[in-house]
């Protein structure tokens, strides 16, 4: 039994389909026409070519070179806001997470120091749902620094300790309760 195909269009065979518009057949039934490059491997040196491609390789390294971004370093711009972040982090995590307080238990801290864009942050999440919203954010910023911070857990039971907590580490203590 023969397999049963869609009814052709009667088109040529030389003709290109109809869902390649602006396709164009190759002129004298698909053969190559043109001179062939030497090569080693027909007798030639293979010098011929590679000229071309060594002048092609330097093009494109220098425009590639002068493509890059003349931007300043934005961790450099942001290293008083990135070292304030690092404490924060650092006692965060000490105070909060590790010790295993009730208030924090169900919370993840994550830092975000290294951004390319945007403010350095430091995000507090749940641990089930890693992915979701912040439940805190922590940013730094500005001359001199200072921190902001902002999120719902502000409003709960836990939210005048953090209050607590994130201005006496921004003002130089590692202490955990005042």
């Amino acid at each position: 039994m023969m397999p049963q195909f869609p009814e052709s269009n009667d088109a040529p065979l030389n003709s290109p389909p109809p869902a390649l518009k602006g396709y164009l057949p190759l002129e004298g039934g698909g053969k190559r026409r043109g001179r062939r490059l030497p090569s080693p491997a027909r007798g030639g040196s293979g010098r011929e070519a590679g000229g071309g491609v060594i002048v092609s390789l330097a093009v494109c390294l220098a425009t590639l070179a002068a493509c890059q971004s003349s931007r300043p370093n934005v961790a450099g711009e942001n290293s008083a806001a990135v070292a304030l972040l690092q404490r924060i982090n650092t006692n965060a995590h000490t105070c909060w997470t590790r010790s295993k307080d009730k208030d924090f238990d169900s919370y993840a801290v994550i830092p975000e120091l290294d951004t390319q864009a945007g403010k350095p942050r430091i995000l507090v999440v749940d641990k089930k749902a890693a992915h979701g919203l912040p439940k805190l954010v922590i940013e730094a910023d500005g001359k001199p620094v200072k921190a902001a911070a902002y999120g719902p857990l502000l409003s709960g039971s836990a939210g005048a300790r953090i209050g607590a907590d994130l201005k006496r580490w921004t003002g130089g203590s590692d202490a955990c309760a005042a």
